[in-house]
């Protein structure tokens, strides 16, 4: 079995935060109010979507964001998080539940997802996954290295999603119904 570190589906997520505040700020950006200072800055506002919420919840409990729900501010930008070291974080649960926070990106694939609009190409049974979307670091950091994904053209991965819910999904639920969701973080801080 092959998986992308941990580190690096953490640069995805606090990427996606910043590219996210940089490319549409009126859905995703607010200000916010410095916990310690009190002055006013620019922020991020999940607006209780479920990408930004989980995305949001996992870069906090990593002391990367900072705030309360909907509102949090960036403490660690995604450069920086390039240096931090993950290495405690570098188990398969932890894995799981960040892949699993990725995948809650909006240009995440999904197979089984019923309206149109969402329904990915195919090749060979498996669903393109348009990198775009992502960091410039994502096909190195994250496709090339994590067994879900194979490589098909410059812009495009293929991302296995049977070996996804077999991998990520099947192991988050026994986690979720362990009570574990979350647990990982907390205890390594």
């Amino acid at each position: 079995m092959r998986n992308a570190s941990f580190s690096d589906i953490v640069y995805e997520l606090i990427w996606f935060v910043e590219h996210s505040l940089e490319t549409d700020p009126e859905w995703w950006g607010d200000t916010v109010r410095d916990p310690k200072t009190g002055e006013e800055k620019p922020g991020w506002r999940h607006s209780f979507d479920s990408a930004g919420e989980w995305i949001s919840h996992l870069l906090a409990d990593l002391g990367i964001l900072e705030g309360t729900d909907p509102y949090y501010l960036i403490r660690v930008p995604a450069a920086q998080c390039k240096s931090i070291d993950f290495s405690d974080f570098e188990t398969f649960d932890c894995y799981v539940e960040a892949m699993r926070t990725l995948s809650m990106h909006p240009a995440w694939p999904y197979d089984d997802v019923p309206w149109s609009q969402w329904q990915a190409a195919k090749v060979d049974g498996l669903l393109v996954f348009r990198v775009k979307d992502f960091s410039p670091c994502f096909r190195q950091n994250i496709a090339e290295k994590d067994d879900m994904f194979s490589l098909y053209r410059d812009e495009e991965v293929l991302l296995n999603y049977a070996r996804y819910r077999e991998k990520i999904i099947e192991h988050w639920m026994q986690m979720s119904c362990e009570g574990r969701i979350g647990k990982a973080f907390h205890s390594k801080r």
